[in-house]
């Protein structure tokens, strides 16, 4: 099931299970999200429409292996996991910490970003 980001610390949640499996799937109120690792360093991230994606059976939006929706939106993130997040949400979060994990997969040069 898909991880929702506007519930309380819902980016928090979204940012561990990322940074944990490589890949997380959330929603908001319209969109489905999925963010994964890239081969080549960064994040890559793909947007879908809600009502476009398959549900389960309580309802609620997923993705699978077979499922054939297109997405509307998408690219890479050369930042780090949680620019990742913003990125694909097109929201700025306050974050709880700030950790030299979060840049594991960072393509680009994340010290230059931090000054």
């Amino acid at each position: 099931m898909a991880i929702d980001i506007t519930s309380t610390n819902g980016h928090e949640e979204v940012l561990n299970l990322l940074l944990a499996s490589n890949e997380v799937v959330f929603v908001d109120d319209n969109y489905l999200y999925f963010v994964r690792s890239s081969d080549n360093g960064g994040w890559m991230y793909d947007v879908y429409e809600i009502e476009d994606c398959q549900k389960d059976e309580d309802g609620y939006p997923m993705l699978d292996e077979d499922d054939e929706t297109e997405s509307f939106d998408g690219g890479l993130c050369c930042g780090t996991a949680q620019n990742a997040i913003e990125m694909a949400s097109g929201n700025e979060f306050v974050w709880a910490k700030r950790d030299v994990e979060l840049e594991r997969n960072c393509c680009g040069d994340c010290s230059k970003e931090e000054e």
